[in-house]
């Protein structure tokens, strides 16, 4: 087989064409996946966007798959809210999302022991997660519910500060393309 397979056989099997249904399996070898989950039956359903504009636009693109695959559901409420549209956390920039936003909570109250519930201190301190993904560095403003009285870029698993920020009032950093940032930010009370 040297002169006719310029690849090894090994190669050759692993180029097999497998249908949508099948999948290669280390102990099974090849294996037919008729649902995504097994033991329900009933044909898959696919939901597709499709979206045309001229030109690419990376953040009319992001928002169209947001708006597809995490839908705004309607709820009816008994009171007009006093505005339409309001958060807590937002940023000035259309490329850049804020992907989490989690209190900076250590619980554990250490050495003591009690059958009673504990009242733990007001927790001021944040991690607001951002996320770039356009491609385009970008000075960003984000806007909070208080005003901040210390932040830093800290690393990914936040447990060491990176860099400071551009600004406190109001807080503003640099994100890189395609950068997840994550920022450590203390609130006045």
């Amino acid at each position: 087989m040297t002169g006719k397979f310029p690849l090894p056989e090994a190669t050759i099997y692993s180029r097999a064409v497998r249908f949508g249904e099948q999948s290669d399996t280390h102990d099974l070898g090849i294996y037919n996946i008729w649902t995504t989950e097994p033991g329900v039956t009933g044909n898959m359903v696919f939901e597709y966007a499709f979206a045309d504009g001229g030109s690419f636009d990376a953040v009319r693109a992001w928002r169209i798959g947001s708006d597809f695959n995490m839908p705004l559901r309607a709820e009816y409420v008994a009171s007009r809210p006093q505005a339409l549209a309001t958060s807590f956390f937002s940023v000035d920039q259309p490329n850049v999302v804020i992907v989490d936003v989690k209190s900076l909570t250590d619980n554990v109250i250490h050495g003591e022991v009690s059958s009673a519930p504990l009242d733990p201190p007001v927790n001021k301190a944040f991690v607001v997660r951002l996320q770039e993904f356009a491609g385009k560095r970008s000075k960003v403003v984000v806007q909070l519910p208080r005003k901040v009285s210390a932040a830093s870029v800290v690393s990914i698993t936040e447990d060491r500060k990176v860099a400071d920020v551009d600004s406190i009032s109001p807080l503003t950093v640099t994100i890189n393309p395609y950068q997840t940032l994550t920022i450590r930010v203390e609130l006045d009370q």
